[in-house]
């Protein structure tokens, strides 16, 4: 009887405990100081301080956030469960971006409506175009003077989805491209 007792209650504690670690996970991307401790972590950076978020970009089920450490520009990628909370899908970064543009191509939701998000330091491209295929689909300023980040969201057809170019345009302030971006 002493037994039975001691093996109930220590398969008890084992369920209690169990249902405490799964409950009390780390939560990420629901602010800012989770989302910097989560880039700080990461082995990608070089430098872990200085760390800026410059935007945030939320979708249904997904949050990209673009952020800076003064060695480069990145995104960090969440996703959105039924409860409202992130869980962190990946990071990826570049230090030294050529004129200051870096582009991300990203799935979200399906992959027929892909998310091409560009992050810029604000020193030279001031007009930023996207071309599918290239078929000129959209374009965006870009402010200059300041970190910012931008994106794009197409509905691409079932043609498209399967294989297609992906081309970005940069202009500075006069109008006059500066390079191109392929991804």
């Amino acid at each position: 009887m002493k037994r039975t007792r001691i093996v109930v209650v220590a398969i008890g504690l084992i369920v209690i405990f169990g249902f405490g670690l799964l409950w009390n996970k780390p939560v990420y991307g629901t602010d800012e100081a989770s989302i910097k401790k989560l880039i700080a972590e990461s082995d990608l950076l070089q430098v872990k301080t200085n760390i800026e978020i410059i935007d945030i970009v939320d979708t249904d089920t997904n949050r990209m956030v673009g952020f800076t450490n003064g060695e480069g520009q990145g995104i960090i990628r969440f996703e959105k469960d039924s409860n409202g909370d992130y869980t962190y899908l990946g990071m990826n970064f570049e230090s030294g971006a050529s004129n200051g543009i870096t582009t991300y191509t990203v799935p979200v939701d399906n992959s027929r409506t892909p998310l091409f998000l560009f992050l810029s330091d604000g020193s030279t491209v001031g007009t930023i175009e996207l071309f599918i295929n290239n078929q000129l689909r959209e374009e965006k300023s870009v402010p200059l003077g300041s970190f910012s980040m931008g994106a794009f969201q197409e509905r691409l057809s079932e043609a498209e989805a399967k294989a297609f170019s992906l081309e970005f345009k940069l202009f500075n302030k006069e109008g006059k491209e500066v390079t191109e971006i392929e991804s």
